[in-house]
């Protein structure tokens, strides 16, 4: 191919490309990269490729393209999606990207010559689809499916550490009453003020979900039985203290449970929990019952 129509093909490709020499200065940017970048052609040369480089990033990206340069390998690709690799405009902001790199001999020496994507948008994507996997869609707070993933890590924790862990299963009362008498629709406020009001009452750490249907869960991480008895009483007396139609008068019973010897997975804890909860309702609703054994219960 002709020097000539090399250079257009390589100045008009749709994907950035950087060009730079063994000690890492740049040789070379297309008009892509131009963009990219927000730099010009005049102003990159000879500088560092670090300036293209967020400085969190730069040690590692050094090590890869070291580890590259010595591996014989005539191209590879960088990053992966555990492991992102990132770009950095002349105006100080980042953005993900997609890069191919290569080795070819130059004038002087090796040269590295980089192809790069901006990817924005495909994480930004990627990012919206987790967000509905993991969301619940009433009620903006995590699923079932999020609240196991992460409970099983914290369970996890507990255990190798030992460390305390609580868990609280939380039932709107008199719900399906409420639904015949007012409708779904009014229902779905409900849940949504509920879910509100219990997410605000809950720390940081804590990890709450929408069970299924009236039901909600929360996760307490550091968290043994007298504490979570109080934060359940928190979340009891918010609720109550809900004011605004159509969430007036509305209560939730809650059953606590933690974590205790013979535990031996998540789901074991949670079934506690659960039966708590249901000897709340039967001691009348509107009530925190802890298990502190699999036998013995205390109702507050």
């Amino acid at each position: 191919m002709p020097d000539a129509l090399f250079h257009s093909v390589v100045e008009h490709s749709a994907d950035a490309i950087v060009i730079c020499d063994a000690a890492s200065r740049l040789i070379y940017i297309n008009q892509a990269a131009e963009a990219m970048f927000g730099l010009t052609l005049r102003r990159a040369l000879g500088k560092p490729l670090d300036m293209l480089i967020p400085s969190r990033h730069r040690k590692s990206h050094r090590r890869h393209v070291e580890g590259f340069g010595q591996s014989g390998e005539p191209a590879r690709h960088m990053g992966d999606r555990t492991v992102r690799t990132f770009g950095l405009r002349a105006d100080g902001t980042e953005f993900p990207t997609d890069i191919s790199i290569m080795t070819a001999d130059g004038e002087t020496g090796p040269i590295y010559i980089a192809m790069v994507r901006d990817i924005s948008e495909q994480v930004a994507m990627q990012n919206r689809l987790e967000t509905l996997a993991n969301t619940d869609a009433l009620t903006g707070v995590s699923n079932r499916r999020a609240f196991l993933e992460r409970a099983e890590q914290e369970f996890a924790e507990a255990r190798r550490y030992g460390n305390p862990l609580s868990a609280a299963m939380i039932d709107i009362d008199r719900f399906k009453a409420l639904n015949d008498r007012f409708g779904h629709a009014t229902g779905d406020q409900v849940l949504q003020k509920v879910a509100t009001t219990l997410a605000a009452t809950l720390r940081k750490p804590d990890i709450f979900a929408r069970w299924g249907g009236e039901e909600f869960i929360c996760l307490l991480p550091h968290t043994d039985a007298d504490l979570a008895q109080t934060a359940a009483q928190r979340l009891r007396r918010g609720v109550e203290a809900l004011g605004v139609a159509p969430a007036a008068g509305v209560t939730v019973s809650i059953g606590v449970a933690s974590l205790i010897h013979g535990d031996d997975n998540i789901e074991m804890l949670i079934d506690r929990a659960d039966q708590a909860l249901y000897a709340a309702k039967r001691a009348g609703r509107n009530k925190v019952v802890l298990q502190r054994s699999r036998e013995k219960q205390s109702a507050a």
